[in-house]
């Protein structure tokens, strides 16, 4: 389990000496009273200060700040870069308050990342985040609570990474000949982990919430939807227009959750009315017999996706 992107609010104690050598001024915003911050040789870590209520905001990927990358991050490296980033600043980090956080896995996949992401619609309740621009490498899946994420993580670690890090990576596992894919869950409200309070980040990193961490990567993936995919004929004969028909008929069916059953029943009732006058009998029973035919082959086809990650995700939980 990879340990991401954080965001949280530490509120000042009258004892606290914030060590602001530390950090790089970057702007003001006088209208709301807020100064600008980041780390010092790393603007991946941003601070906000909030004069009016001497709070500071603490937002970034301790997993690039600590390590340059994010293609693994577990408790332990992470709790070492909140120390590091808390002696930094001269606080004790740990009693701030989570405002957003990521957690996440990647699994190698045998095949291309971008079929899987295809493959996942958003579940009830959700609305679907895909960027044209993203090219069918990224998705997400977004709630009220949670912003849940699919991407091809080989190709963010190419489109990130130079060659030097690229090399670092490889050293932790990384082939560039596999395909990987990250599941992430994006935390925008991590009050619902904790009956309606926020965290704080000394909680997140408990077995308690490394347990409940895992079984929201195992459960809100289930509320994804997996799209079903109807295999096609390798006979040239069973491709005919009509044939082809109803495969895509079929497909689109499938994943609107009825059965090849229903709708060659609906098919059969529009035959039905069709008057006497223009389809016999014999020419209706012909025509049912044809889809008949046709949909036999789908029906025997077990209903079932191909893009389903459930057991890989469970095989990286397990590992844990």
């Amino acid at each position: 389990m990879i340990y991401d992107f954080i965001e949280t609010s530490y509120h000042f104690k009258d004892k606290d000496m914030i060590n602001w050598a530390n950090m790089e001024h970057t702007g003001t915003d006088i209208q709301y009273q807020r100064e600008y911050y980041s780390l010092k040789g790393c603007r991946g870590i941003k601070i906000v200060h909030f004069t009016a209520t001497n709070t500071l905001s603490i937002k970034g990927s301790p997993a690039y700040y600590w390590q340059g990358h994010n293609f693994n991050f577990s408790v332990h490296p992470f709790v070492e870069s909140i120390n590091h980033i808390g002696d930094l600043l001269g606080i004790n980090l740990w009693t701030s308050l989570v405002d957003s956080l990521e957690i996440g896995l990647i699994m190698q996949v045998p095949e291309k990342p971008v079929q899987y992401i295809k493959g996942h619609s958003e579940g009830t309740g959700m609305t679907l985040y895909d960027n044209p621009k993203d090219k069918g490498h990224f998705r997400a899946y977004q709630d009220a609570n949670i912003r849940r994420k699919l991407y091809d993580a080989k190709r963010n670690i190419i489109m990130k990474q130079g060659l030097k890090m690229q090399g670092i990576i490889q050293e932790q596992g990384w082939n560039p000949v596999n395909n990987y894919l990250k599941w992430e869950l994006h935390y925008n409200r991590p009050q619902i982990l904790n009956n309606g309070r926020s965290p704080l980040l000394a909680d997140i990193v408990s077995l308690d919430y490394q347990n409940r961490f895992k079984e929201s990567l195992y459960t809100e993936y289930q509320s994804l939807y997996k799209m079903k995919e109807i295999e096609l004929p390798t006979n040239k004969k069973l491709l005919s227009t009509p044939d082809i028909i109803a495969l895509g008929l079929n497909q689109i069916a499938i994943n609107q959750g009825h059965t090849p059953q229903d709708t060659k029943k609906k098919l059969y009732s529009l035959i039905n009315d069709i008057p006497d006058s223009i389809l016999s009998k014999p020419d209706k029973d012909a025509r049912k017999r044809q889809i008949n035919a046709i949909f036999k082959r789908i029906e025997d086809q077990p209903q079932q996706s191909k893009w389903d990650l459930t057991e890989m995700i469970e095989e990286e939980l397990i590992k844990e």
